[in-house]
């Protein structure tokens, strides 16, 4: 199974929209909450060369925010990506 990782904050409607679609397939997650720490913080820029959340990566692969993800996940592609 791919390693999916999300950089989020609790505060942030975006990141729960995204959570609930990974949710939903029951694909398992790793959150790095970037209000813990200002190190997740900048590593979320520093990967992601955004400053904005959420960001989120599909194994290797830098996948973008929330529009990006429901848009893979509204053509069916987070289904082929994880075999579903």
């Amino acid at each position: 199974m791919l390693k999916v990782e999300i950089y989020y904050a609790d505060w942030c409607p975006y990141c729960k929209k995204a959570l609930d679609i990974f949710k939903k397939k029951n694909i398992k997650y790793i959150l790095y909450n970037i209000d813990k720490s200002n190190k997740i913080k900048e590593e979320s820029i520093k990967r992601s060369g955004k400053t904005s959340i959420p960001q989120i990566f599909i194994g290797n692969k830098y996948i973008g925010g929330f529009d990006e993800l429901n848009k893979l996940n509204k053509q069916n592609k987070l289904n082929y990506i994880f075999n579903i």
